[in-house]
């Protein structure tokens, strides 16, 4: 048999081992998943009858009917339970069936019980004899006992289920375990006895060609793979001999061919030495200096960057291209370049117009005594960095004038903060630069919050905006509007820009309005008569409610909710001791009028109603007011 055959089947056997593993595996925890359930209805089902337990010895020394109304609610629940059991094992069936006939004993106990209370003397069990209290209660506590214990003893057996299919899955795992564990030590043994052979055949034929016996020959084992792997290998020793011979009787040609070959690349590497100094075609200035500062070579970016040509360059020194003031400094770099071997440093050059060109130069000493300089135009970056310095001085100015606070954090550390948020805080710039942000928060708490909302603010919008508290110097409590936004959006750390404006008295302003609305509606819902706030049509009839009170919802029935959907004219009745059109003239223009006439209730009920509208203006709409 074929190797690759015996992996193949190997392969078979163990993913049929697993399939057993994994549906032994899941169909054990599917069964404890649904014994899991039943666990859990039976624990409220004695929780349950504890319940019943405590209202019927309740209802014994007390009376009322709340007690005997809790009971019968605890006991529907009870016998919902019950029935939600779903059970297979007949001994389990037997103590649910026992447990429903229980319930039912229990139920016409109590109900014998407020029965006979309710029919004696009295309202309650005061009008019954102790001795029917006692036997009643006596009663009640075997029978709901013995529920407790037949839901126990429910409870036992689905643990005990439990147990047995938990000790049956692992029996199933087991065995399967031990089967493949069978399976790979007899598949070891077979490929042990037809591999390990062949192998060790192998390994001595290469070892004696390492050796340099290219006529070994490895002995054909059989047709499998290893005997197909003898086959190449001795092709291969063949191939190995025949090649080597070929080698000596090639190896002068070759001997020659690498000497004349050396020879070329020696060349080469020389021309590549002198030209690798500098590159023509370089986009930065390159130049050779002799020690006295003479130019002996330019390349074309030096020339491009000075305005000369390289013949021009050629004829000048380092005098000649450097500003008087600065001639002084540029021979001492010289002299320092000739004695350290490398300069870098900024310097500035005089083009052939006759202007002043900012550069770079960094040079180096070569092995033959010249330098070999590098030279940038800095023209750019300076404008750049005149740009940079006056946007600077632009954003401080912003900094020092903006009426609402603004600053720059870093992992929750004050950078930077301008003046506003001094004044809000009381405190000086040097006292908050470099402070966590938890110095300005009067709680651990405030501080936590702002941290996470800001947060999840700024990955869902990139910025974020709440309402916060910050304490000042001397104590005081301002409310801060905070609003902030990440420097770098994908890299928080880089820091936060922040504004924060002080919104204490706009908040005292809203506390004000709140409180002034909330006792508007107090006194609304507890006056005595029905208020009712309707729009006014077009036409001058009452239109939508806009507010009613709780009095006006109980005497027609209806909720708030259910009102604000409709008009005064859904409700009312044909009899008015005025006609319509008279008393929306008498709105219309005297603002005033008063009325009878008869409301619908929601169960049907026509009650008589006097009516005094009154016409006024809310939020600049004109609305009518009216008491019933």
């Amino acid at each position: 048999m074929k190797i690759k055959t015996q992996i193949r089947i190997s392969l078979i056997v163990f993913v049929i081992m697993a399939v057993v593993i994994i549906f032994s595996v899941y169909n054990g925890n599917s069964q404890l998943q649904e014994i899991q359930k039943k666990q859990q209805i039976i624990d409220r089902i004695e929780q349950s009858s504890s319940e019943l337990y405590y209202l019927e010895n309740d209802y014994i020394i007390h009376g009322g009917t709340i007690p005997a109304t809790r009971w019968n609610t605890e006991s529907v629940e009870l016998r919902g339970y019950i029935q939600a059991l779903t059970l297979t094992d007949p001994s389990q069936q037997a103590v649910l069936n026992k447990m429903f006939n229980s319930q039912n004993e229990l139920n016409q106990s109590f109900s014998n019980l407020v029965a006979v209370t309710s029919g004696g003397q009295g309202t309650g069990p005061v009008g019954v004899s102790q001795e029917l209290k006692e036997f009643s209660a006596s009663t009640l506590e075997g029978q709901t006992q013995m529920l407790m214990s037949r839901t126990s003893e429910l409870s036992q057996l689905v643990k005990t289920e439990a147990h047995d299919v938990e000790q049956r899955t692992i029996l199933i795992i087991s065995f399967s375990i031990a089967v493949l564990m069978l399976f790979v030590l007899l598949n070891f043994l077979i490929i042990n006895r037809s591999v390990l052979k062949s192998i060790s055949a192998l390994q001595n034929g290469a070892e004696r060609i390492g050796s340099g016996d290219l006529d070994t020959k490895i002995e054909k084992t059989g047709d499998d793979e290893l005997g197909y792997l003898s086959r190449t290998f001795n092709e291969m020793t063949s191939s190995l001999a025949n090649s080597r011979n070929l080698l000596l009787a090639t190896n002068i040609d070759l001997e020659e061919e690498i000497t004349e070959r050396k020879r070329a690349e020696d060349a080469l590497r020389e021309s590549e030495t002198k030209y690798r100094t500098y590159i023509e075609n370089s986009p930065v200035g390159i130049f050779i200096l002799d020690s006295m500062g003479r130019y002996r070579d330019v390349n074309a970016s030096a020339c491009s960057i000075l305005g000369y040509s390289r013949e021009e360059l050629i004829s000048l020194s380092i005098r000649d291209l450097v500003p008087v003031n600065s001639l002084t400094k540029s021979l001492s770099n010289l002299k320092k370049l000739q004695v350290d071997g490398f300069l870098a440093t900024e310097s500035a050059l005089l083009k052939k117009n006759g202007d002043t060109l900012p550069v770079t130069l960094n040079a180096v000493r070569l092995p033959d005594g010249t330098f070999l300089g590098f030279c940038s135009d800095l023209t750019e970056r300076k404008r750049a960095e005149d740009a940079l310095r006056q946007s600077e001085i632009y954003l401080s100015s912003i900094l020092r004038s903006a009426p609402i606070g603004i600053g720059v954090t870093s992992h929750r550390i004050i950078r930077t903060i301008n003046d506003r948020i001094c004044e809000m805080l009381g405190y000086t710039a040097e006292e908050l630069t470099g402070k966590s942000t938890r110095f300005v928060y009067p709680t651990q708490e405030d501080y936590d919050d702002v941290g996470e909302a800001n947060k999840a603010q700024i990955r869902e919008k990139r910025s974020g905006s709440l309402e916060t508290r910050w304490q000042k110097k001397d104590g005081t409590i301002i409310e801060v509007l905070l609003s902030s936004t990440p420097l770098d959006s994908a890299d928080l750390s880089s820091g936060i820009t922040f504004t924060a404006l002080d919104i204490t008295e706009r908040k005292k302003g809203e506390n004000i309005i709140r409180e002034s609305e909330e006792k508007f509606r107090g006194i609304f819902d507890n006056i005595n008569d029905g208020l009712h706030i309707h729009e006014i049509g077009p036409d001058g009839k009452p239109g939508k409610f806009i507010e009613v009170n709780e009095v006006a919802c109980r005497m027609l029935q209806y909720t708030r909710e259910e009102m604000l959907k409709h008009s005064p004219l859904d409700f009312v009745t044909d009899y008015h001791s005025k006609p319509l059109d008279q008393i929306f003239l008498e709105n219309s223009t005297t603002g005033h009028s008063i009325f009878e006439t008869g409301h619908r209730r929601k169960d049907g009920t026509v009650i008589p109603v006097e009516i005094n509208t009154h016409v006024v203006n809310l939020q600049g709409k004109r609305v009518i007011v009216a008491v019933v």
